[in-house]
């Protein structure tokens, strides 16, 4: 599971101890078209949580066309009342000594994206009309996703700097302001001594400028510094020659002199620019397209608003909450499908592989089960039965094929599922030409994700091109800057130059 970086809004901190969630608690759905939020405050208040998705998903098509903005995991949006519902679903916040409360976090996880919004300080934040923005953390990491289902490859700074830009943009009725500065990291960047510019071109996600707590604050500050710069400082257009030359193959280094200037050059402009008093941002009166009629709810029976709290709980790797809450949804709710899927994944999160098979094929026998479910099940069958391994049985990678099939018909936006797919159809020596393109769709439909990309290498080895694998392989690794990516592609290398008896496919994470 990838756990992406959590955001914290301050506030004054107490000792709590963790609440007990009730199964009285009343919660109510909203579903807008790209977003379902469940909250135990009113309807009224799901409502203007879901438009505010919409208007930012509204907005970032309208500047960025050419982008998909969809994911293939759905966006479930957890809006809790106060920070004792917040307690109740983040309760590591409250364990971990000296930790900030949050007003919203994100996690993309492998059974869908979440968000989980307190609506207590947003509401508060907006009465007393304070500049902080309250989704500020949640559309930052909305941004991401964007990016990452439109560029392949992306240096962290722009990435970073990019989500921060935008997800700080302030949206409210026929307004949005874009680019709103962001005051801490200018305080950040004014106590703190500087990346060079050169440092910061060069930061990967596992160099200590990204990693480390306290460096990491200072290159968040910076990216977004040099992303703010580069959008309101002449020339214009840069961000969008630079972005363009990375899509057209050019490293990163080579691009960013040739579109943005020297390293030398950004340093002194940069230097500058964060000296001074004022800000430029974009005032816009700007109505977006978002039909809220088209907007459906209904309350949630107990055991669903149960269901979909142990979810999220087996999504951060808390098993024990999600089996006590999806304990109590069967309880009330024998049929429930997505219940048997959230103690699948909570199985999972243990690594016990039996008992996540048992519940998945519980949670595929019934009605309502999820492209996640069959996907789950596909993958504890895949793991229980050695499938990766020579010398499998086919009856098993049949039942495997199955449940992947029925996750893509189910979710045609599926990557991982098409992905795994491929690898279980080359298990079997299904012909190239129609396992491949499914290996190739998962790349086409998270282009950033390398794991999808050697995946389709590995599938080809199988499928008897082993040589123009190796080849490819052999030119990602000359380019390969990362040493973690460096690690896969040597590895993949070895895997497809053994004998073809000994080769195997990667089993994938759920």
């Amino acid at each position: 599971m990838r756990h992406v970086p959590w955001r914290a809004w301050p506030a004054c901190l107490v000792l709590l101890v963790p609440g007990r969630v009730l199964a009285s608690d009343t919660w109510t759905e909203v579903r807008s078209p790209h977003f379902t939020v469940a909250t135990d405050a009113s309807e009224k208040d799901a409502r203007r949580v879901a438009l505010q998705f919409e208007r930012i998903r509204a907005l970032l098509g309208g500047e960025f066309g050419w982008a998909r903005l969809d994911p293939s995991r759905p966006v479930t949006i957890l809006a809790v009342r106060d920070e004792k519902g917040m307690k109740a679903l983040a309760p590591e916040r409250w364990e971990q000594r000296g930790a900030e409360h949050l007003a919203g976090l994100f996690m993309a996880t492998p059974c869908r994206n979440w968000v989980l919004v307190r609506l207590d300080l947003v509401e508060a934040i907006r009465d007393v009309g304070f500049r902080e923005n309250p989704y500020r953390t949640v559309f930052h990491e909305y941004v991401h996703l964007v990016l990452h289902q439109n560029f392949k490859v992306l240096p962290v700074w722009l990435d970073e700097g990019l989500a921060d830009f935008w997800g700080n943009t302030m949206i409210r009725d026929g307004r949005v302001d874009i680019g709103v500065p962001i005051p801490e990291h200018l305080l950040v960047l004014r106590s703190h001594t500087m990346l060079s510019v050169k440092q910061l071109l060069a930061v990967t996600r596992r160099s200590p400028e990204y990693t480390r707590h306290g460096a990491a604050g200072i290159f968040y500050a910076e990216a977004w510094a040099l992303v703010h710069d580069l959008a309101f400082t002449k020339p214009a257009g840069r961000l969008n020659r630079f972005a363009t030359a990375l899509g057209q193959g050019k490293p990163a280094a080579v691009a960013a002199e040739e579109c943005l200037g020297t390293p030398e050059a950004l340093e002194r402009e940069l230097t500058e620019y964060v000296r001074r008093s004022a800000f430029y941002y974009h005032p816009r009166q700007l109505r977006l397209d978002v039909d809220e009629k088209a907007f459906t709810s209904r309350p949630l029976p107990v055991a669903e608003s149960l269901t979909v709290r142990a979810a999220f709980h087996a999504a951060n790797r808390r098993p024990v909450e999600a089996q006590a809450l999806a304990g109590q949804a069967l309880a009330l709710d024998p049929q429930l499908a997505a219940a048997h899927e959230a103690l699948a994944y909570a199985a999972w999160s243990f690594g016990d592989w039996k008992q996540t098979l048992r519940e998945a094929e519980l949670a595929t026998a019934l009605s309502g089960a999820s492209d996640y479910g069959h996907y789950l099940h596909g993958l504890a069958l895949w793991h229980e039965h050695a499938l990766w391994r020579y010398g499998q049985d086919r009856a098993s990678l049949d039942a495997v094929v199955a449940c992947w099939r029925k996750a893509t018909e189910l979710n045609p936006d599926y990557a991982e599922a098409y992905s795994m797919l491929a690898t279980a159809m080359a298990s079997r020596g299904d012909p190239l030409e129609s396992s491949l393109p499914l290996a190739v769709k998962a790349i086409t439909l998270e282009p950033a994700e390398l794991r999808y990309i050697l995946n389709a290498l590995r599938v080809g080895a199988q499928g008897g091109e082993a040589a123009a694998a190796r080849e490819k392989a052999q030119q990602m690794l000359a380019l390969a800057t990362d040493a973690e990516d460096r690690r896969q592609i040597e590895a993949l290398l070895r895997d497809i130059s053994e004998p073809e008896e000994r080769r195997a496919g990667a089993p994938a994470r759920p």
